[in-house]
């Protein structure tokens, strides 16, 4: 039987964190105001926080099982599952973990979230500074989990990459427009908030901030980021130019090997256009025999009906 858990009647006292630890805790902060999960069940009185990544990404809570300990494991029991899910429950690790991300945790649901474990374990929670500098790797850390970078391809020519961000609460992202420029627009009948930027020059302004404490996979396609820029005002792109085959090879890279080295157990390549052609096949070919199926469905109860409707008129006789 587990010990009960008796709580501090005094506030807990935070550790010292090196700069080190602070720049860690800021990066981590930004990354479970995206993908992270303080849960407390209230009759079981047990806190813990919850991750989940996909395979490519699993470095990421690698990383904090090594830190912090904790359960690492496949969200599903599917074999194909792409998905594990990172839990940490042992409570003075579970502190340490708080102590070090207070004051940094600022995301709307997170923050409440948030709250509740702090006051289960009497833990002073300290209210998030507004972010003023470019080059907080809190930027980095929830671009880690919420952020995109695309090369948008329209024509063969015009190549434009854009960053984006999305929340389903507009303040969430506002520091991003007031740091980095761009726009946020609702989407999906405002149902969430996108930040994005476009500008060559605002994105080589992120790139440079960004690229100093990311952690995602996401890092080896901001790495190609000015090398992209070099060769598109070279026009590199085009057949006949004598750097199209650094072109072809950087586009290669981009989308085939973006995230590789963190796959090795992930079934599917979701950035490669050969993957993609084979989902649209696999959601064509789904989609027919939903279709078929649905088609014999029908023709078998229309069957039935007839064959009830028939020895209904039978026992009338």
């Amino acid at each position: 039987m587990a010990k009960k858990f008796v709580r501090s009647s005094e506030p807990l006292i935070a550790p010292n964190f090196s700069q080190e630890d602070v720049l860690f805790y800021k990066w981590l902060a930004g990354f479970l105001d995206g993908d992270g999960y303080f849960a407390f069940y209230e009759k079981e009185q047990q806190p813990s926080l919850r991750i989940k990544q996909a395979s490519w990404n699993i470095h990421l809570v690698e990383l904090l099982k090594k830190k912090f300990g904790g359960y690492l494991g496949r969200a599903s029991k599917s074999e194909k599952s792409n998905t594990h899910e990172y839990c940490l429950a042992k409570k003075d690790c579970l502190v340490e973990l708080l102590h070090g991300v207070n004051g940094y945790i600022r995301a709307t649901s997170r923050t409440i979230q948030y709250k509740k474990l702090c006051d289960f374990f009497n833990i002073i929670y300290i209210e998030p500074k507004n972010l003023s500098q470019a080059d907080d790797p809190y930027f980095s850390g929830m671009f880690d989990a919420d952020g995109s970078i695309f090369l948008d391809n329209t024509d063969g020519k015009n190549w434009k990459l854009r960053l984006s961000m999305t929340s389903k609460y507009n303040k969430d992202i506002q520091m991003y427009k007031e740091i980095f420029g761009g726009t946020i627009a609702s989407k999906s009948d405002e149902s969430y908030y996108e930040w994005r930027i476009s500008a060559e020059t605002d994105v080589l302004s992120a790139h440079k901030h960004f690229v100093q404490s990311l952690r995602s996979n996401k890092l080896i396609r901001f790495k190609l980021v000015p090398l992209l820029y070099e060769l598109r005002t070279k026009r590199a792109y085009e057949p006949n130019s004598p750097l199209f085959k650094e072109w072809q090879s950087l586009i290669e890279t981009w989308y085939d090997n973006g995230a590789d080295i963190y796959r090795k157990d992930c079934k599917g390549r979701p950035y490669t256009q050969g993957a993609r052609d084979i989902r649209a096949a696999k959601n064509t070919q789904e989609a027919q025999d939903i279709k078929a199926a649905k088609k014999k469905f029908k023709e078998d109860l229309e069957d039935v009906v007839d064959k009830i409707i028939t020895n209904a008129g039978k026992s009338k006789t």
